[in-house]
């Protein structure tokens, strides 16, 4: 069973420092027939051990590197799509208020199409956490649980202002859901930087 996030930080991090104490053990075993290595071969395998155990352990957080940046490029993409209806609606906002503009279907039409890309992309980042929730740490999954489903009231509330048409609520709603998803996109980032990729990286060093 994959283990959580925060264990698997720890283990990685303490590759360097098990490295540094396997050294001497093995400075320590001496040649000749006489010699006494018994202590120190069982100092040796157990420290060897460890450090398969936490190697193991640093490639699957590799892995769950790469299961945060799929489900921050599924966040991303929903932000794109968000801010482009907002734009457009904010470029064509008086065509969206007033039924007697002749561009009024038209924009509509166009904030429906916008929409439907939107549901189609919307449900992919949840599921990828949901799918995975047992790589997320207790306070980023709970984090992201309440920003999606902030994302999630504030775009059922946003399709209800597209079927009826109503702008300025649709405009609000719309701010709603990028802001929630931008919130999303900043935690995934600190995660996925600040913690997993620098815990890598450290390796190296």
């Amino acid at each position: 069973m994959p283990l959580d996030l925060s264990t698997l930080l720890s283990s990685v991090g303490l590759l360097n420092s098990l490295v540094e104490e396997t050294i001497p053990l093995v400075q320590t075993i001496r040649s000749g027939f006489r010699a006494n290595n018994e202590e120190a071969k069982q100092h040796l395998s157990e420290r060897l051990k460890q450090l398969q155990q936490n190697l193991q352990q640093a490639g699957q957080l590799a892995r769950v590197a790469e299961a945060y940046l799929r489900t921050y490029e599924d966040v991303l993409e929903l932000v794109w799509l968000c801010r482009r209806a907002e734009r457009f609606l904010k470029g064509n906002l008086d065509n969206c208020r007033n039924r007697d503009n002749p561009d009024y279907l038209g924009c509509w039409n166009v904030l429906d199409a916008m929409f439907e890309t939107i549901d189609s992309n919307r449900d992919t980042p949840r599921k990828a956490v949901m799918d995975r929730a047992r790589w997320y740490d207790e306070e980023d999954k709970k984090q992201i649980e309440i920003l999606f489903q902030q994302f999630t009231q504030a775009y059922e509330r946003a399709s209800v202002c597209v079927r009826t048409k109503v702008a300025d609520d649709l405009l609000h709603e719309l701010r709603g859901m990028t802001r929630s998803l931008q919130d999303a996109e900043a935690l995934l980032q600190s995660t996925l930087y600040d913690k997993i990729l620098r815990a890598l990286q450290a390796l190296g060093s």
